[in-house]
């Protein structure tokens, strides 16, 4: 898992290194670009989202435009 972590982080960056929130959304679009085998349910984990809260290293909320936003905590 702490490998995944580390790659989500990394595609964080990619997407904008001076950003502070991203879309939940595009992360995943990016993931499965770099990864078509990644699936969260393999980390006991039904949603992305779910599987970033549960690490303790991210923080998800709902945005304005109620969409799912999330941030590195480290």
């Amino acid at each position: 898992l702490m490998d995944e972590l580390l790659k989500i982080v990394r595609v964080l960056k990619k997407i904008d290194p001076d950003q502070e929130w991203y879309p939940l959304g595009q992360l995943g679009q990016y993931i499965v670009q770099a990864n078509p085998a990644f699936d969260p349910r393999t980390y006991g984990s039904a949603k992305l989202s779910d599987l970033l809260k549960k690490s303790g290293r991210f923080e998800v909320k709902q945005s304005e435009g109620r969409h799912l936003v999330v941030r590195d905590l480290a």
